[in-house]
């Protein structure tokens, strides 16, 4: 799985923005600049709740419809058992445990539709705040204080890619099982990394139809974190946000 997250860094670097911008009304800028903190929303309680749904059904039918031509009889029973629609394993697992919080930023640092968005919040107008990493992509930092790690990701809208994406993590995982998937512990590291990428995936992919956006996203996994970054609670129909140092 590492592989696969290196080629699609990798894959990104030629055309990483020189900076992100984080669009915000006066409030949110004011608790930036006066905190020096960034809170991340969890994805169940974004403007748009069905976000990462969108994301995770992506994964899961392409785990459904992976091509598995020339794969050993058992590794076919196996892969095809998690991806069973009338047994959503993984969707129920992901329901049930998934946490993932994001902090968005754009690419674009005077875009149309982040303004209608923010400036009419309040009378303080909008806000894009510009964040500046001290060199390429690879210099934006990938793990907060404390050991809890967390990724900068650009958003994949075209469905095309990710198709691809998501097929090729699930190629290299299957790569691994069929080697020997009577192999129980095989079978484990199997699904524990499936799951893990497809996760991971998931939190990429977003309807074609937000593509002028541009986003790119810091992500944090809090089900995956031994130690859990502490979160708080706004008012509860609002959302939850965790405190992410930046």
């Amino acid at each position: 799985m590492l592989e696969w997250l290196v080629q699609r860094v990798n894959q990104d670097l030629p055309n990483a923005p020189e900076a992100l911008w984080h669009y915000t009304a006066v409030n949110g800028l004011v608790g930036i600049l006066s905190s020096d903190r960034l809170w991340a929303t969890n994805t169940r309680f974004l403007n748009d709740s069905q976000e990462i749904a969108y994301g995770t059904e992506r994964a899961i039918d392409a785990l459904a419809t992976h091509d598995l031509v020339g794969r050993k009889a058992a590794t076919c029973r196996f892969v095809r058992g998690l991806g069973d629609p009338s047994k959503p394993i993984i969707r129920d697992f992901l329901d049930r445990t998934l946490e993932v919080f994001v902090a968005c930023f754009c690419s674009r640092g005077d875009l149309l539709s982040q303004w209608r968005a923010y400036a009419g919040q309040d009378s303080g107008g909008g806000y894009a705040i510009g964040f500046h990493p001290p060199g390429a992509l690879p210099a934006w930092a990938q793990a907060a204080p404390g050991g809890h790690g967390f990724a900068l990701r650009r958003v994949l809208y075209c469905q095309a890619e990710q198709e691809t994406t998501l097929h090729d993590l699930i190629r290299r995982m299957v790569d691994l099982l069929d080697v020997d998937p009577s192999d129980i512990e095989r079978q484990k590291a199997f699904a524990k990394n499936l799951v893990d990428g497809l996760v991971e995936a998931a939190t990429w992919c977003k309807h074609p139809a937000f593509e002028e956006e541009q986003e790119w996203r810091i992500v944090y996994v809090r089900n995956v974190d031994s130690t859990s970054i502490h979160r708080r609670f706004l008012v509860p129909v609002a959302g939850r946000n965790t405190r992410i140092p930046f």
